[in-house]
């Protein structure tokens, strides 16, 4: 229905305008109306607006005195700038034309006023663009030089002039003079002194020579300037050369001085590698062995020693030699699939146990939206957080330690992940923030003392972090904690790319839906497990402290909608969880809920205390998937036998009878490898001492896998295993050696080994080995 009243009409389109409309009486000055926009713009209500002075809106100087001039009979102006009072006490610079209307019951000023900030942001931005430019082009080391499309000049920076020699008297005349003095210049009179012709070409990039007469050289690049498609001139840059012979042939002789340098840094860093790792082996193996065995309280103590004092000279020549291969850019990156809440899970079974071994909490937590199958490499991810929750273990005397990994942007090919590693240590001082992060420095020198370190690991994780296309920082308060964080893109598996199943993960869809209670302090473990729990389609509630699990395992009851199962940490403030789940045990109207304790890793759990205190089941944080789906399958009692068969490794049925061949020279890396062998119950071992005892054994006897030391007399592993290939023999071959350089990774495998042992030989990297590449025992799994 469209509106009759004129009146009304009027009103509604000058309500549309852009600009503020005002009518001002010309004698009192007041406002007599005003359009929707000025209390848009000024936020004042329209009925605050009728009847207030002008005078009380227009604020500037010019605007007093322009209406003190109204008041004398004058009145219109055109496009006058000014200032508006606006409702919140800020001002509003404008642009207003006043227009004076006379009749006979009227003397009226008609406003029209514009607001002004963009024009004025846009002019700011123009003038500051300006000087930029000016003063970008006056920076540049290079001679710039910019024609029109006809080829006249229109600037140049004082580095061109300089470049040129151009005297003064020629700068101040035209670009015709100009022009003539730089061709006057050039070693060729009939060359053109600017190379390419400013109306043709397709844009891209031109490079010339322009040789002077006083010897001098300059490269020249050019490239067209254009607008809407259209050519408007040409900018050229002049660099001069002169010296770049000479520059380029001292260069290459320090480049090559610099390779030859680095080969032999590099020899020298393989050999010593190989020679200190070879005892090692020894010094690490057989202390291994030696904990395996019987040993009084004093024994084990100084064992424990050697082992944690091989362990900490291992983690200093990794370091040395990761520093090295860094800086001489031979450090690579895998590219393989992984799961990163797998690596998360086997990492904390290391680091959750140092942590309790000082009485510290260890947390981690991954986002829900973090995807988890990734592609990377895992082993210089795990190198980073060992890097980082290693120190925070170490500088932490009490309190906690968290992992949290978020996910901070994501493509259908890649994510960039963030990992947060949160202490409550002894903090870093604010002047040592920024080099901690360099070679060999540490936040105070007096901690190498204490603490010991080479300074180097931090550095290291800098540097992968950027290999890794992220970045590295920290947050700290010293004497509070810090939090180290880094980023890293890893690429995403496939879409079809399938998660393995853990043992008996099938059977978690039949538990969907069942209502669990997660209660802990502690917030990476709380989100960690709600979103493990939700992932198996549990509904999850979470708690703080106990108290908050009372009411809300009393409310959830009175609902009708009571937890099935309760998962309480064991030390919570305030009532610990064994009081709470004799609180819910002397309840029975809420005995539905079944509960189970979680612990620190390392503590020992009472199974007939839990039980008398109502508890169902046992587990240690933080807590493991596998583990869990065992836990929960026990408690909801839906484990069967089938999936107690499936839960077995694959790999835990070796093939005990296997025929192994060790080709080794150094007598106590043979006891060590034979002994952790017959610990694995592979027992059938001979002994080769270099490659071509090796090669006459392996033609004689059916062996189902050869251990080849890749440094022997005589003949070594490599030539070995190249010339077991070339007779037929396919049997796997694994590398053990001390040479650690990626170099020789690629070297084994080129050789035609089928995997790579580095020493010392550890434990369980050999347990998986041999899983991976024996045959499995007769009627036994496949793995």
């Amino acid at each position: 229905m469209i509106p009759t009243d004129a009146n009304k009409l009027t009103s509604l389109l000058l309500d549309q305008s852009s600009e503020m409309l005002l009518a001002v009486d010309a004698a009192t000055l007041a406002i007599v109306a005003a359009n929707q926009r000025v209390s848009d713009m000024l936020g004042y209500a329209h009925s605050d607006l009728i009847g207030r002075p002008i005078t009380e809106l227009e604020c500037a100087l010019a605007d007093v005195f322009y209406w003190e001039e109204v008041r004398a009979g004058g009145g219109e102006v055109e496009d006058v700038e000014g200032l508006y009072a606006c409702a919140d006490g800020s001002t509003l610079p404008v642009m207003k034309t006043v227009r004076r209307v006379v009749c006979e019951d009227c003397d009226v000023l008609l406003l029209r006023v514009r607001d002004e900030r963009s024009l004025k942001r846009a002019e700011t931005n123009l003038a500051e663009l300006a000087a930029q430019l000016r003063a970008t082009l006056e920076s540049i080391w290079e001679g710039i030089l910019v024609t029109d499309a006809e080829g006249r000049i229109v600037n140049m920076n004082r580095r061109f002039s300089a470049m040129w020699e151009i005297p003064g008297d020629i700068l101040v005349q035209d670009s015709d003079a100009v022009m003539a003095w730089l061709s006057s210049q050039l070693a060729d009179p009939e060359s053109a002194v600017l190379g390419a012709n400013p109306a043709a070409e397709d844009g891209s990039d031109q490079f010339d020579l322009v040789e002077l007469r006083n010897g001098r050289v300059f490269e020249q690049r050019s490239r067209l300037q254009t607008m809407r498609d259209q050519v408007i001139g040409r900018v050229y840059s002049f660099h001069d050369i002169t010296e770049r012979i000479v520059s380029e042939r001292e260069a290459t002789l320090a480049r090559e001085r610099a390779e030859v340098a680095n080969r032999a840094k590099s020899e020298f860093l393989a050999m010593m590698s190989h020679e200190i790792r070879t005892p090692m082996n020894g010094v690490i193996g057989v202390t291994q062995l030696l904990l395996d065995t019987e040993l009084d309280a004093e024994q084990r103590e100084f064992a424990e020693t050697i082992r944690s004092s091989g362990d900490a000279l291992l983690t200093i020549i990794n370091d040395i030699l990761d520093f090295s291969k860094i800086e001489a850019h031979k450090l690579t990156l895998e590219k393989i699939d992984f799961n990163l809440m797998t690596l998360m899970e086997s990492f904390a079974d290391l680091y959750a146990l140092r942590a309790a071994e000082k009485q510290l909490d260890y947390a981690w937590s991954l986002s829900p939206e973090t995807p988890a199958l990734l592609r990377g490499d895992p082993g210089r991810l795990r190198q980073i957080l060992t890097n980082l929750v290693g120190n925070a273990i170490k500088f932490t005397a009490r309190g906690e330690i968290g992992v949290a990994i978020e996910v901070r942007s994501t493509t259908d090919h890649d994510a960039e992940l963030y990992f947060a590693v949160s202490d409550t240590g002894i903090g870093i001082p604010a002047d040592r923030l920024e080099a901690i992060f360099l070679p060999f420095e540490q936040a105070d020198r007096s901690m190498t003392r204490k603490y010991g370190g080479t300074g180097l690991g931090l550095a290291i994780s800098a540097q992968l972090a950027e290999m890794m296309g992220g970045e590295i920082g920290v947050e700290s308060r010293e004497g509070y904690g810090s939090t180290f964080w880094f980023t890293a893109r890893l690429e995403r598996q496939p879409a079809a790319a399938r998660n393995a199943l853990l043992p008996g993960e099938e059977q978690m869809p039949r538990l969907a839906g069942n209502r669990i209670l997660v209660v802990d302090d502690n917030d990476h473990n709380r989100r960690l497990l709600h979103d493990i729990l939700s992932r198996w389609s549990f509904q999850v509630v979470s708690a703080a402290d106990a108290e908050t699990a009372m009411h809300v395992i009393e409310a959830a009851a009175r609902v009708g909608r009571p937890f099935q199962l309760a998962l309480v940490d064991a030390r919570l403030p305030g009532m610990d969880g064994e009081a709470l789940g004799r609180w819910l045990r002397d309840h029975p109207k809420l005995a539905e809920t079944r509960l189970v304790l979680m612990t620190r890793v390392g503590q020992r759990a009472d199974a007939r205390r839990l039980a008398e205190n109502g508890f169902a089941g046992h587990l240690s944080k933080p807590v493991k998937r596998a583990l869990l789906i065992d836990c929960l399958l026990r408690v909801f009692k839906k484990e069967t036998g089938a999936a107690r068969a499936e839960s077995r490794s694959a790999g835990s049925v070796r093939n005990r009878t296997a025929r192994i061949l060790l080709a080794e020279d150094n007598k106590i890396n043979q006891v060590v490898a034979i002994a952790m062998l017959k610990k694995l119950g592979l027992a059938n071992v001979d002994i080769a001492q270099d490659g071509q005892e090796a090669l006459a054994m392996a033609a004689n006897v059916p062996y189902d896998l050869i251990l080849m030391d890749c440094l022997m007399p005589n003949m070594d592993g490599y030539q070995a295993t190249h010339e077991l290939r070339r007779r037929g023999v396919n049997l796997p071959i694994l590398a053990i050696t001390a040479n650690a350089m990626a170099e020789d990774v690629d070297r084994c495998l080129a050789a035609g080994m089928n995997d790579y042992l580095a020493k010392p030989i550890n434990y369980e990297l050999l347990t998986a080995a041999m899983d991976k590449w024996l045959p499995p025992a007769e009627g036994g799994a496949s793995g």
